[in-house]
């Protein structure tokens, strides 16, 4: 499964990295990309995400959950 994730407050690569770096951490994440001028990420999971873990996620770390978007891969 492919989400979409817009998230409020992403700037810069620092950002990005930090962001890559803690939904990669969920289980069954197995790739994230980001959209920097989009403020959104885009992870790949084997496994159903529960959004409410990923919002407590981005939240952990300073940014802004905005919403989460399953996308057909």
């Amino acid at each position: 499964m492919k989400y979409a994730i817009q998230i409020g407050g992403m700037h810069c690569a620092h950002c990005a990295k930090a962001i890559e770096k803690a939904l990669g951490a969920i289980a069954g994440v197995t790739a994230v990309s980001i959209d920097l001028a989009g403020e959104k990420a885009y992870a790949t999971s084997t496994t159903a995400l529960d959004e409410d873990t990923v919002a407590d996620t981005i939240e952990d770390i300073g940014f802004d959950f905005v919403s989460m978007e399953t996308k057909e891969i």
